[in-house]
């Protein structure tokens, strides 16, 4: 369910990080009903008067921003106490703020920290930080240019999503968790590396990423769940894993100019809708008696058999 205006952005944000909660995401541990251009830095110039923040001195942490001010620099130092956290939702729908500034001495960040701060284009993170948690830059719609550090291992529920000026991600290797619905409705993502740390590709993670016009999913990775790349509109290339053992329901559903994709010996699970779906003339390579060529068989798609000298059409895939 989407909600819309003020209240709204509240409402799901708040859910968000509920979920986040429940769900406690790790890399395998949940389970879903169906089943070029280097980034800029913000330089640290001048840090922004620590009066603009509500500061817990006993625990290191920004609770909350009060100020004015378009570009943040973060303090790491308020009042001689050294800032390491910054709160759930502590800069929440701070609309003017267009850059932010975050230094090494955080290492922890909250819930929803910049949730709805729909100015905000450009964000420097902390070296330190293992965790982006749910709903860190939820609809913030003007963020451009973002860089993972290393440090990261986790990247929670909906971190990123709504970003929809945002052209370009890489995941770096660090992270072994990406949890449902990561880059949804990024319209601009055109751009994406994934880590060669991922085993599992939660739900929605890519879905309505409508500018994504190609894929390479890493090795490492042994299922794709439900809906990443549904409504992908201009997904037309998709290199799958070796090791992939299981394809969701309608992952790649909605993706009209996706016309053929090879499916791996490994897999042993395709779902409903999950390829192909109202594509006309759409083509699996596979192999002869793998899960591939009778999801091809049952949804009525051409089939080219890999393991024969001659191509077969699905008329002759048992060999009449």
């Amino acid at each position: 369910k989407q909600y819309t205006g003020k209240r709204g952005h509240k409402m799901k944000i708040k859910k968000i990080i509920a979920l986040a909660a429940a769900l406690s995401v790790t890399a395998v541990g949940i389970n879903i009903p169906y089943s070029g251009t280097a980034l800029t830095s913000i330089t640290a110039s001048a840090e922004t008067s620590a009066e603009s923040f509500e500061f817990d001195s006993a625990t290191g942490t920004i609770t909350k921003y009060n100020g004015s001010d378009t570009d943040i620099v973060i303090p790491s130092e308020i009042d001689g106490v050294t800032v390491t956290q910054i709160k759930d939702m502590a800069f929440d729908e701070c609309t003017e703020i267009i850059s932010i500034y975050i230094p090494d001495s955080i290492t922890s960040i909250g819930s929803g920290a910049f949730n709805n701060c729909s100015k905000l284009e450009k964000v420097t993170l902390p070296n330190a930080i293992e965790i982006i948690p749910a709903g860190m830059f939820h609809n913030c719609s003007s963020l451009t240019d973002i860089q993972i550090p290393d440090s990261v291992t986790d990247i929670q529920i909906s971190s990123f999503e709504g970003c929809s000026s945002l052209t370009s991600i890489i995941i770096p290797n660090s992270v072994e968790n990406l949890s449902i619905a990561i880059f949804r409705d990024c319209t601009s993502l055109s751009s994406v590396t994934l880590s060669d740390s991922l085993e599992v590709i939660h739900p929605y993670s890519f879905e309505n990423c409508t500018s994504l016009k190609s894929i390479v999913i890493p090795k490492s990775v042994t299922t794709i769940h439900n809906y990443v790349f549904n409504g992908c509109t201009n997904l037309s290339s998709v290199t799958l894993s070796d090791s992939l053992e299981y394809i969701g329901e309608s992952v790649f559903d909605n993706c009209p100019l996706l016309k053929s994709i090879t499916i791996p010996k490994s897999v042993t699970t395709i779902l409903d809708n999950a390829l192909g779906h109202d594509v006309e003339g759409f083509t699996i390579s596979g192999y002869k008696g793998s899960v591939a060529e009778e999801f091809a068989v049952i949804n009525g798609f051409n089939f080219i058999a890999l393991d024969d000298d001659e191509p077969k059409s699905l008329g002759d895939v048992n060999g009449d």
